[in-house]
């Protein structure tokens, strides 16, 4: 059965440049209006212990794995092995652990540029408007609350998912590719290895 680390070995340089492309466009939409929202709340993403860095989200697209990939590969030898050995020790450690995000390094992600949407989304209330039509809302995070009080106004993360899950579906029929993906980032370092290479 095909793995999204096997997968993306086939992707040839055309087909990354362009929906890696295509989703930083995306990504710079998403930080726009995650910058307008916390400004409007006057609420800004630093310095606590709740942080993205320290939660173990999954992610579902190939697309966010090759471009997560294309950012290991911009780093030196060296600095992937570091990575990568902080990943292995993330996806043995038990749950109730928490370790960080194998890519935070002293404070500050090491792959900023290329860090996945929900890194990107995290901490502030939000909304999203599911294709039944049913609405869901979160509240935001401790930090949040602790330092703006109750939600005022929500980010409507729902154009950011449906833009998201086009550029999925295009991807996955282009290069024939149907699984389920479930991974975090430690894990999908892990199944990339040290020695990543792009096409």
């Amino acid at each position: 059965m095909a793995t999204p680390a096997s997968v993306v070995t086939l992707i040839d340089a055309d087909l990354r440049r362009s929906f890696g492309a295509r989703l930083h466009h995306l990504y710079a939409d998403m930080d726009q209006a995650y910058r307008q929202v916390s400004a409007a709340c006057g609420f800004i993403c630093h310095g606590c212990d709740d942080n993205c860095c320290w939660s173990r989200f999954h992610h579902h697209t190939i697309v966010e794995y090759l471009d997560l990939q294309s950012g290991l590969a911009s780093l030196t030898p060296n600095e992937r092995e570091q990575i990568s050995t902080r990943a292995v020790e993330a996806v043995k450690a038990p749950a109730q652990q928490r370790p960080p995000c194998p890519l935070l390094e002293d404070g500050r992600c090491r792959l900023y540029r290329h860090r996945p949407m929900i890194c990107r989304l995290h901490g502030l209330p939000h909304r999203t408007e599911r294709p039944d039509g049913t609405v869901l809302q979160g509240d935001g995070c401790p930090a949040f609350h602790a330092r703006c009080g109750p939600a005022r106004l929500r980010l409507d993360r729902t154009p950011f998912y449906r833009r998201m899950a086009a550029l999925e579906t295009q991807l996955r029929a282009e290069i024939g590719f149907s699984a389920r993906v479930k991974l975090t980032v430690a894990e999908m370092i892990v199944a990339m290895g040290p020695e990543v290479d792009e096409p």
